[in-house]
């Protein structure tokens, strides 16, 4: 599936402006099997959003976005590492050195490794982007750090734990101390507080620079929310822009269980069979995603949309105005029969009467015939 989602990344992103940010989002779902019981691998997993325990597996998902289109670029269906929490066993004697056997031991890795490793994959490909946005559960500094020296940088909602400490004036504090120790911002800003911290893991001994930035929580503003980017050049304002477009992974994980039917589709046992049915469903969900991308966007009309615009930017003012003249010259010349010497009277006149604005952007005094 990650080669169709290159490509169809490909397509999309030259439908993109340069200025806006793509990124990569990190989040995991739900892959409820409530009612099942010899399905392979599976698992009692936790719902940290429901905070109650399920059937089935967790889908984690690594996604594309440029803020206006998602495209799924890698998954997997994880079960769990504890041998407590694994319902039923594998239902196959495999070999170690073939991918059956490695997309199993794949399931029983825990979701930051799990993450990390598909974001390796995705480095030097169509789908590769600067920033990674994910939630609070995978914002720890040792993710943090391991996101880092995968070569991207991170954009992050903060836990406020206090096992969760970053280097601050001297001293390693959680963010709720950090918070407390500075004054901030009064009226409408968009955001309350922003400092400068570092990000150390225990066993290392340097840190990493990072920007921490308080926001107003919108469902209670006694509360404020901590995002954390490694990116420390970025405005505050650009650090909650592109976090915002975290959000766009949640209608993919509805449209995947609502529309799509991943969970009730097929009632499948086999742990092969039902990575090879999620990746269907991925794949209707990457064509619907292109062909409402080129329904609504103008520009994936066809290459002369492009052949247009590069040749309307290839035009400066300067020369259209000095198209517009030549007319006015040919005009003097063929229709009120104006000799040399009058038709430069009248074009000076004419320039000397323009605002003074578009006189210094076109830099003549006088236009030849």
């Amino acid at each position: 599936m990650s080669y169709l989602s290159r490509g169809a990344i490909k397509e999309i992103d030259r439908l993109t402006s340069d200025d806006r940010k793509s990124v990569l989002i990190i989040d995991d779902s739900t892959y409820s099997r409530n009612r099942s019981k010899k399905v392979e691998l599976l698992s009692r997993c936790y719902d940290h959003v429901e905070r109650k325990y399920y059937k089935g597996f967790t889908l984690l998902s690594v996604g594309w976005s440029d803020g206006r289109t998602f495209i799924p670029v890698n998954f997997k269906l994880l079960g769990s590492g504890s041998d407590d929490n694994l319902l039923e066993q594998s239902h196959i004697k495999y070999d170690k050195r073939t991918l059956a056997a490695k997309r199993r031991l794949d399931a029983r890795t825990d979701k930051p490794s799990a993450a990390l490793s598909m974001l390796r994959s995705i480095k030097g490909s169509e789908a590769q982007a600067k920033y990674v946005v994910y939630d609070s559960w995978y914002s720890s500094p040792s993710f943090i750090r391991s996101v880092k020296e995968s070569g991207y940088e991170t954009i992050a909602r903060l836990k406020d734990h206090d096992k969760y400490r970053y280097l601050y004036q001297g001293e390693h504090l959680p963010i709720s101390a950090i918070y407390g120790m500075n004054r901030k911002r009064r009226g409408k800003s968009k955001y309350l507080l922003s400092v400068t911290v570092g990000v150390r893991q225990k066993d290392a001994a340097d840190t990493i620079p990072a920007k921490i930035v308080y926001i107003r929580d919108r469902s209670n503003r006694k509360k404020w929310i901590a995002l954390i980017t490694t990116d420390t050049s970025l405005t505050e304002e650009e650090v909650i822009q592109v976090y915002g477009k975290r959000w766009d992974i949640e209608p993919f994980h509805k449209m995947l269980k609502t529309h799509l039917r991943l969970e009730k589709e097929f009632q499948l046992r086999s742990y092969d069979a039902i990575t090879a049915h999620a990746t269907i469903v991925m794949t209707r969900y990457v064509s619907l995603s292109v062909e409402n991308r080129e329904n609504k966007d103008l520009r994936s009309i066809n290459e002369g949309f492009y052949a247009l615009c590069k040749e309307l930017d290839d035009i400066s003012f300067s020369y259209a105005f000095k198209m517009i003249i030549s007319v006015f010259i040919r005009y003097l010349s063929e229709h009120i029969h104006f000799i040399k010497e009058q038709i430069d009277t009248a074009v000076e006149c004419f320039i000397s009467c323009l605002p003074d604005n578009i006189r210094d952007k076109l830099r003549i005094t006088v236009c030849e015939s």
